[in-house]
């Protein structure tokens, strides 16, 4: 399962006391409040008109446009034995807004320095991989024309300390700045070492959701969820409608 900045556990656990109040319902027109009964702590609404749903409370605003019927755009993702499934990439696609007030900026993806660096070794790692592996075989096809097992043994043991010299220099020219986005992305666009480069890492991402974006997606699979739950318990049953 994917590990996201807000814990599935945590989100449940923000949640677990509060009830739905219907505030509006009218086909695709909606306005959907879930609070604490005394608190709005972690309070959040879900406000749908033709077209789009808002989602607005304690951990931020994300205003999304795609169907005229947004719970249905949101259902789509839903699994069996998942309710709470995401789909960020997706969903982040169709926002139109976003919460801009306080320290909070809010933005769904921001740049991680976690994210950054696992980038940085995965391409270093991709770049010897290859080599790598043929250094470790004790094929003799693998080897290099006329290359006996002295001679083999001592150019496993150049390439093992070009590729250590190389990290090493990674290290401190661009892993050293991994705490500034900027930074970080400069040094490896910047860097070169004994033929190696990070060419094209501009198309990397090295960005991650954030918290608040992966609240309130939680928030609006969950608040549908029990939504469906609350219509589906009121809906008279079959005998009933037919006295």
């Amino acid at each position: 399962m994917k590990e996201y900045a807000c814990p599935e556990e945590q989100f449940l656990r923000d949640v677990g006391e509060h009830k739905l109040t219907v505030l509006r319902d009218d086909g695709v027109d909606r306005h959907l409040r879930f609070r604490k009964p005394g608190t709005s702590c972690y309070g959040f609404d879900l406000i749908t008109w033709p077209g789009h749903l808002l989602i607005t409370g304690d951990c931020g605003s994300f205003l999304f446009r795609r169907l005229d019927d947004m719970f249905e755009f949101f259902r789509s993702d839903r699994k069996p034995k998942d309710e709470l499934h995401l789909n960020p990439q997706y969903w982040s696609e169709k926002l139109l807004a976003t919460d801009c007030s306080g320290s909070r900026g809010g933005a769904a993806k921001k740049f991680s320095r976690e994210t950054f660096e696992a980038n940085i070794k995965r391409w270093f790692d991709d770049r010897f991989e290859e080599e790598i592996e043929n250094d470790a075989s004790t094929d003799e096809a693998d080897w290099d024309n006329e290359e006996d097992a002295e001679q083999r043994a001592k150019n496993v043991a150049q390439r093992k300390a070009r590729r250590e010299a190389i990290w090493s220099q990674i290290v401190s020219d661009v892993l050293y700045h991994s705490d500034n986005e900027h930074q970080a992305a400069q040094a490896a666009y910047d860097f070169e070492h004994d033929g190696f480069n990070f060419q094209d890492f501009y198309e990397v991402d090295n960005t991650e959701y954030t918290f608040h974006f992966i609240w309130c997606a939680y928030a609006i699979a969950w608040g549908i969820k029990r939504y469906d739950e609350a219509r589906a318990s009121a809906a008279p049953r079959p005998a009933e409608a037919a006295a």
